[in-house]
């Protein structure tokens, strides 16, 4: 049996108080680990009811979707526009956290914990925040320990993955027929002192089959070049667009055009109409829109000097310039 008390109250009557009661448990290694994980514990939802309940929450989940191929599948979750912004543009409070990536997992089965999931891949933000640390209590030890929980590297965001092998059962294929269990998650970062440094969402798993698609004849493959061909302009930019789904391919034309905002998109001219907008990089990366199962990139000039050309002598102007090809002290 256990017996708690609370107060002492000052009570008018008719008055009301509320009482919040914590059932707080810990399980360690042995019978001390035990109880040094339940003070653990018992610290967290102290410290959670002590900011009221204000706590962050980790960036939304992605939404995957899995194409099934003959001993391959294509997972990507970036041609929902409105969750990919969701998911990386919402700053959670308390604790300022921003979105810093993308884990890619695989589960032993659909019911399995995160701790027996394989790892795939990481992609993560480019802004120095590399490998994340963060004071967490290690079971074994009963104690409060400095541990990775993030493994970034500055790769850059991608939202589309081809899984070609068996991680779990480290076999470098696929069956056509067996289930496999994915899940795509997103965490988020602060340096707010007080907060842990990483928060990452629940993973939402994925029971996927490959298989040969029924009554389909692809007439392409995963990473196939589509022909691009400048119509208008001079510059020394290009653009760039390959196969990510074949499935989803549609044999239409397209145009990438560029707006006064300084952004560019990309205009289906067959069914005249917008496939994707507002988009800014051209700087390379895989952080580009997959739109009908292409992804599109696009480069701009190279940031650096073209040439170097000499116009005029002490004879006057030269015609045609020529190259310079001396060097100047300054």
């Amino acid at each position: 049996r256990l017996n708690l008390s609370t107060g002492p109250f000052s009570m008018a009557p008719g008055d009301t108080q509320d009482i919040y009661m914590g059932f707080v448990v810990g399980l360690g290694g042995d019978r001390l680990s035990s109880v040094a994980v339940m003070k653990a514990n018992d610290r967290a939802v102290q410290s959670t009811f002590d900011i009221l309940f204000q706590v962050a929450s980790p960036p939304s989940n992605a939404t995957v979707k899995v194409t099934e191929l003959d001993g391959e599948l294509i997972l990507e979750w970036v041609s929902d526009f409105a969750k990919v912004s969701d998911t990386e543009t919402k700053i959670k409070n308390p604790g300022n956290y921003q979105f810093q990536g993308y884990n890619l997992y695989q589960f032993p089965s659909a019911g399995a914990s995160l701790s027996a999931a394989k790892r795939l891949d990481t992609y993560d933000v480019v802004d120095g925040v590399k490998v994340i640390f963060d004071n967490v209590f290690d079971i074994a030890g009963g104690r409060f320990v400095d541990k990775a929980i993030q493994f970034g590297s500055d790769k850059g965001v991608k939202r589309f993955y081809r899984v070609t092998r068996d991680a779990i059962r480290d076999i470098d294929k696929l069956y056509n027929g067996q289930e496999y269990y994915f899940a795509v998650t997103a965490y988020s970062y602060t340096d707010v002192v007080g907060y842990s440094h990483s928060l990452e969402s629940s993973p939402n798993i994925l029971t996927v089959k490959p298989k040969v698609p029924f009554g389909t004849q692809l007439n392409s493959v995963f990473g196939d070049t589509v022909k691009v061909a400048r119509t208008l302009g001079v510059s020394d930019g290009h653009a760039e667009a390959y196969v990510v789904d074949p499935t989803a391919v549609t044999g239409d034309s397209y145009q990438i055009k560029f707006d006064s905002a300084g952004t560019w998109r990309v205009f289906n001219v067959t069914k005249n109409k917008n496939v994707a907008t507002g988009q800014t990089n051209q700087g390379g990366g895989e952080n580009y829109p997959i739109v009908d199962g292409g992804l599109v990139k696009v480069f701009g000039a190279p940031n650096d000097v073209k040439d170097f050309q000499h116009v005029a002598n002490p004879s006057g102007p030269i015609s045609p310039p020529t190259y310079v090809g001396f060097g100047c002290g300054f």
